[in-house]
């Protein structure tokens, strides 16, 4: 069973695999991971596919600073759906 966080429910999954159930489940949730990572970058958001380079530099560099971005994003994301974060005031300031 697997949790949806789209749909907030359960809902079964079968994963084939020729590991240990409990590390086949790991393997899964690190691949669906990077799965998600990649839409990401590719068409929910970031469309970095979208940009059409073609030279070698520019594509490192674009890379690098989405990869940045990503990152943040991620980040906030995380913060944000922590059971501990506080919604703050007009009057409260990060700085």
């Amino acid at each position: 069973m697997g949790f949806s966080p789209n749909k907030k429910k359960t809902e079964l999954q079968i994963i084939i695999s020729f590991n240990k159930p409990k590390k086949a489940q790991q393997i899964d949730k690190e691949r669906w991971q990077i799965e998600t990572a990649f839409r990401g970058l590719k068409t929910s958001g970031f469309n970095i596919e979208d940009t059409h380079l073609t030279d070698l530099e520019r594509i490192e560099e674009l890379f690098s600073i989405v990869m940045i971005a990503f990152a943040w994003a991620y980040v906030v994301g995380v913060y944000k759906g922590s059971p501990n974060t506080q919604t703050r005031t007009k009057s409260q300031k990060f700085f």
